[in-house]
């Protein structure tokens, strides 16, 4: 019996054109399927960017708004009512107490939400964007106690 005959190189051949027939559209499938988990991987994620910087930004302007606000009631506090020199508590006279202001305008912000200024500008921003944070609710703890310090003066006096 001869091994190496013409059967057996026509039974190689046949297998290596047969891998290679069915091995070239398994992967181009492959590919193909990988590119658009890649693709669909890649818009995920810039969707999640996206709506990263709509937090964060929307955070800004919650805080802008609210600090304006409070600049304008004190403002307006300090003009409507004149100071004289004869007043015992000036900054207690003419300083109302704020109203809509409670402990649920304090924010506590996710650091997971800071990973776009990482990706974009680095931890600079970060550090300021966290650090207004701190003072807004410093801010509003401040107003929230003279608030209270204020209404029970006033329950006493």
């Amino acid at each position: 019996m001869d091994w190496f005959g013409t059967e057996f190189w026509s039974a190689i051949a046949g297998a290596i054109v047969g891998a290679t027939a069915s091995a070239v559209p398994a992967y181009l499938l492959a590919n193909r399927s990988s590119k658009e988990v890649l693709r669909r991987d890649q818009a995920e994620r810039d969707e999640q960017d996206r709506l990263a910087t709509y937090r964060i930004f929307a955070l800004l302007d919650h805080i802008s708004n609210h600090l304006l606000s409070i600049r304008l009631h004190l403002e307006e506090m300090y003009t409507a009512h004149p100071i004289s020199n004869d007043e015992l508590y000036p900054v207690q006279s003419r300083l109302l107490p704020m109203v809509g202001i409670t402990h649920s305008d304090l924010i506590a912000f996710d650091d997971s939400n800071f990973y776009i200024f990482l990706k974009k500008s680095g931890g600079d921003l970060i550090s300021e964007v966290r650090h207004l944070i701190r003072l807004y609710n410093s801010d509003i703890n401040s107003i929230l106690h003279y608030s209270e310090i204020r209404n029970k003066i006033q329950e006493f006096g």
